[in-house]
């Protein structure tokens, strides 16, 4: 994506041979950890013209390039929106004039967000030429404040939440067609136990899932929604414990159908926490970590295409407590990828896997500048390519786009074994096909001329 400039941008005791199976198993999994080889590089080292301080995830386009945001410095002390390539090139960078959150890549190639410019935010929608266009001024009433990642639901539409402002000013879920046709969802307060939502992830039965970071009564520090696209919330878990409540971060939807979020404090070491909770609510601690590992985990971690859970902790590692890379295994073993030292960077917040196979992200502070300036970095590793789907969903003969490399001269695309009919390569690093009829849930696989590339997720089929 390229950017012009713009002015507003217990039965172990029983039988021993289950014993020795498992430690056999654990013995496995740390010499494939060892083994696991991986690459550090600081690729930027922010600045005042750059922006400074970025947070949040970085976003793939269909160029293959990375986009997020900077929320200081820039032109006009806002912070900016950038791009850069996979080699650490910037592509474009647009200065700010309110606070942006970051973007995520939508069905027509724009990227869209939220921010919080005066009075009450507004959603936007950034085209590939970097103009900006605001979809819908939030009045208060309908919304205040929006936070969070957009995400794509079912119905093609856009859903998000704010903060404050609904009915009782305690935060809302909307959503928001590519036209801007708005509606509110939910206004939280009331009878519910749930205040101040903080984004949203798609389930696998449709309906969305996420946190609130408070509570309206004492006794609750948060909580873990469902909405139905239709408006109709459930609230699955209560925080009870005040160290231990939902960061603002969100989800991650598991390959096993299970959601996976993180607390910055308490668990065992008090260092912060992974939990697992079910779509039906079940709820357990997955990881403590226990500081030289990491600790206050602000972001829920993501799925790489190896399948293991990979991410970051905002403190904590073994060079000054400035933040850990991690791999954690569905069984639980982690391992540090990487601690930060400061003069590579510090504070991380975010991780992102891109189709190329290796892990990009920002630190807050530190680097080159020190102090408040933050870097952009990336950990390659020896996971290979991939493609990513949007959307994740879908029925026979609807449309599915695919991000990716090397796409051109492809020969073939498969839906778990069943072969599209149709697809059409419109770049190097973009292309589409129709679900084909017969098609079922399982992984999608695209054949190039440099060899075939699998999709990191399960696409599907409804």
């Amino acid at each position: 994506m390229t950017l012009s400039p713009s002015r507003n941008p217990s039965i172990f005791s029983r039988n021993s041979s289950i014993l020795k199976t498992l430690l056999g198993l654990a013995a496995f999994l740390l010499c494939a950890s060892l083994a696991f080889s991986q690459t550090f590089t600081t690729l930027k080292n922010l600045h005042g013209s750059t922006g400074t301080y970025p947070a949040g995830s970085l976003a793939q386009t269909r160029s293959g390039d990375l986009c997020g945001r900077t929320s200081e410095k820039g032109a006009n002390g806002y912070g900016t929106l950038f791009c850069i390539n996979p080699g650490g090139t910037f592509v474009g960078i647009l200065n700010l004039t309110s606070t942006f959150e970051q973007p995520a890549l939508g069905p027509d190639g724009a990227l869209y967000g939220v921010n919080s410019a005066p009075p009450n935010g507004s959603v936007y929608r950034l085209a590939s030429d970097g103009t900006i266009a605001t979809l819908h001024a939030f009045s208060g009433t309908d919304g205040s404040l929006p936070t969070g990642v957009l995400v794509l639901g079912l119905d093609g539409n856009l859903y998000g939440v704010t903060q404050n402002g609904g009915t009782t000013n305690q935060g809302t879920i909307f959503k928001i067609a590519l036209d801007g046709t708005f509606a509110t969802l939910y206004s939280f307060g009331g009878t519910g136990p749930s205040a101040y939502p903080s984004g949203l992830t798609l389930g696998l039965d449709g309906n969305f899932y996420g946190t609130t970071d408070n509570g309206e009564t004492g006794d609750v520090y948060g909580t873990v929604f469902r909405i139905s696209p239709g408006g109709k919330l459930t609230t699955l878990y209560k925080f009870t414990d005040y160290p231990e409540y939902p960061t603002e971060s969100g989800l991650t939807l598991g390959n096993d159908g299970d959601f996976y979020g993180t607390t910055a404090f308490g668990g065992i070491n008090n260092s912060g926490s992974i939990y697992q909770i079910t779509p039906t609510g079940s709820f357990s601690t997955f990881y403590s970590f226990t500081g030289p590992d990491g600790a206050t985990a602000y972001t829920a971690p993501v799925i790489g295409n190896d399948g293991n859970f990979y991410g970051v902790t905002y403190g904590g590692g073994t060079l000054g407590g400035y933040g850990t890379i991690y791999r954690l295994t569905p069984t639980g073993v982690l391992i540090t990828l990487h601690s930060f030292a400061g003069t590579d960077g510090g504070n991380p917040y975010g991780l992102t896997q891109h189709t190329n196979g290796a892990f990009y992200g920002t630190t807050a502070v530190g680097g080159l500048y020190g102090g408040d300036s933050g870097t952009i970095y990336s950990l390659a590793s020896d996971l290979p390519p991939f493609v990513s789907l949007l959307p994740k969903f879908g029925r026979a003969g609807g449309n599915v786009e695919f991000l990716g490399q090397g796409f051109t001269g492809t020969t073939g695309v498969l839906f778990n074994g069943i072969a599209a009919t149709s697809f059409h390569v419109v770049s190097d690093t973009f292309m589409t096909a129709v679900v084909p009829t017969g098609a079922t849930t399982g992984p999608v696989t695209v054949t190039t001329p440099s060899g075939t590339l699998t999709s990191n997720v399960n696409f599907i089929v409804r």
